[in-house]
């Protein structure tokens, strides 16, 4: 039997003990400023990286989140020493792990992709268990372990094949060539590459398809030269060459989180109100900025003054459009959920991929705007929504932050929603229901 958490949320949950939230109509248009958390893809890749460093980093403005705590959990748990101020954290490597127990690392999809790889490399002394919550530990890990396993990882299962929970052996990793497909997720690509300079040998990735994010990859290149990794690839990331160094100690900066921000412009766009991103503005690497153009498209004004971004919605948004979100799919279902206010429908194109995400996004987005008397057509690679004044009803949100973000907007924009389980937001943004009340998003518990 081993030792697991005795719950899975973590301190940094928001709205934990909640079982339903319900969202009140707006009595006026969202206003005001609102300073958005650090990047959960920055904040993970950062934190990894400075624990395979020997020395001491500093990881500031960190996401505090579900993901970020059961990170830094396992961290301490394979040796990593860890100190936390406020929103800052210092990780003292030691460029080895040691596992006295196992290691969970809840429902963090990020973690599960990027640490086996750095376990396998760094591992020292016995053997570490890796488990996850349940909802992580039905998401198949095959492509990544195939590759790590030609590096000369391993591994064996404890559950289903190719899922946590893992067992993984010390056992340098030797390096070479592997291929795999980009179709499925970057962050499988992602994985390998943090491990690619632990190896024996210098490294080369093979990417047989066009990658589903290719920016995440870029996001990962960028933390690894930050901590002192030189990565080569070619423009489209299908060739990516990596020889043995060793991650260097930083002090690193995450920056605001793109993806959640695109909930606090979207609550602007659909309510004819004005907000403005404290702290988001053109230095935003991540590829999630790009849903700010989408709003401009339906009408929304969108200007800059340093790094603070102002949003002001239009009367009406302008529908009859469609857009291909697989470069900002972490932002499908924000679209999605204010589709119904525009003046004609919308449609959302070339995001198969995120029906492996928490949920089937996909269908997720079209069952719950049924439910609300809104016309959904639901499609292989994506949806359409079509015009309408969302009805009450009670949604599930299936543990999906996004779902319950997402749908919260339809609810203070329309007629109200009950949400289940509203403490699932807790993985990207455990206060997102505070923020949004400050900007006049009204909720019960």
């Amino acid at each position: 039997m081993v030792s697991l958490p005795s719950s899975s949320i973590s301190p940094w949950a928001g709205l934990a003990d909640a079982p339903r939230l319900q969202v009140h109509p707006l009595t006026r248009p969202f206003s005001g400023s609102v300073a958005i958390p650090g990047s959960k893809s920055l904040t993970n890749r950062a934190l990894l990286a400075a624990a395979a460093a020997k020395g001491t980093s500093t990881i500031r403005n960190i996401l505090k989140s579900d993901d970020s705590y059961w990170c830094l959990e396992a961290l301490q748990k394979l040796g990593v020493k860890v100190e936390i101020s406020g929103a800052d954290v210092q990780i003292i490597g030691t460029a080895s792990l040691q596992a006295t127990e196992p290691v969970y690392i809840g429902s963090a999809g990020t973690i599960g992709r990027f640490l086996p790889g750095l376990i396998m490399a760094l591992l020292m002394g016995s053997d570490c268990e890796v488990h996850a919550s349940e909802q992580l530990s039905g998401r198949p890990l095959g492509l990544l372990l195939t590759a790590l396993k030609k590096w000369g990882g391993g591994f064996e299962g404890l559950g289903e094949a190719d899922c946590y929970p893992l067992r993984i052996h010390p056992h340098q990793l030797t390096g070479g060539e592997v291929s795999l497909t980009g179709k499925v997720s970057s962050q499988f690509i992602s994985g390998l590459m943090m491990a690619a300079p632990l190896c024996q040998n210098p490294t080369t990735i093979l990417v047989t398809d066009p990658i589903v994010q290719q920016d995440y990859v870029a996001l990962m290149r960028d933390v690894m030269a930050a901590f002192g990794v030189q990565v080569e690839h070619t423009e489209n990331f299908d060739r990516i060459s990596i020889q043995p160094q060793s991650y260097q100690p930083a002090d690193y900066v995450v920056e605001a989180d793109a993806s959640t921000a695109s909930y606090f412009a979207a609550a602007a766009a659909i309510t004819g109100g004005e907000v403005a991103l404290t702290n988001v503005g053109p230095s935003n690497t991540q590829p999630d900025m790009l849903f700010l153009n989408v709003l401009e498209e339906m009408g929304c004004q969108v200007s800059q003054q340093g790094e603070k971004t102002i949003i002001k919605g239009p009367k009406k948004l302008k529908g009859g459009q469609t857009f291909n979100f697989q470069p900002m799919s972490d932002t499908a279902l924000t679209l999605g959920a204010i589709a119904p206010f525009a003046d004609a429908p919308i449609t959302v194109t070339n995001v198969a991929h995120i029906r492996k995400h928490e949920s089937d996004r996909v269908k997720v987005m079209c069952s719950n705007m049924a439910q609300m008397g809104i016309q959904a057509e639901e499609y292989e690679d994506g949806f359409t929504i079509h015009p309408g004044t969302p009805k009450p009803a009670v949604l599930d949100t299936f543990d999906d932050h996004r779902v319950a973000m997402a749908f919260a907007l339809t609810g203070w924009a329309g007629q109200g929603v009950t949400l289940k389980d509203p403490g699932c937001t807790s993985k990207t943004c455990p206060n997102y229901f505070d923020l949004m009340g400050e900007l006049g998003g009204e909720i019960n518990v």
